[in-house]
């Protein structure tokens, strides 16, 4: 696994426009170095990055999340091989115990 080519292919495709709007929106912030405060992008990216580089850098995490932030490793086929990372911007989620 080239972490550094996940990384980057991660970021590059993330729409952090969106995410920032979002936030924007529904007053969100964050705490970060600068304050508890809604990031400006260059902080987004930032705060984003380092998430992934700490799920990057433990290979028993399945995810990882912060903030509205989730980096989870996910498998198409239902079995225990995972195949697929990915980075979500979860605004809003609902469960039911069943």
């Amino acid at each position: 696994m080239n972490k550094e080519k996940i990384k980057k292919d991660l970021l590059d495709s993330f729409q952090f426009e969106k995410a920032q709007e979002i936030m924007e929106i529904l007053d969100w912030k964050l705490v970060l170095p600068t304050g508890y405060k809604i990031p400006d992008m260059d902080e987004l990216r930032e705060f984003v990055s380092r998430l992934v580089d700490d799920f990057l850098k433990d290979d028993r995490l399945s995810f990882i999340s912060s903030g509205g932030f989730r980096v989870e490793k996910t498998s198409l086929a239902n079995d225990e091989d995972y195949d697929t990372i990915r980075l979500v911007f979860e605004a809003m989620k609902s469960y039911s115990d069943l």
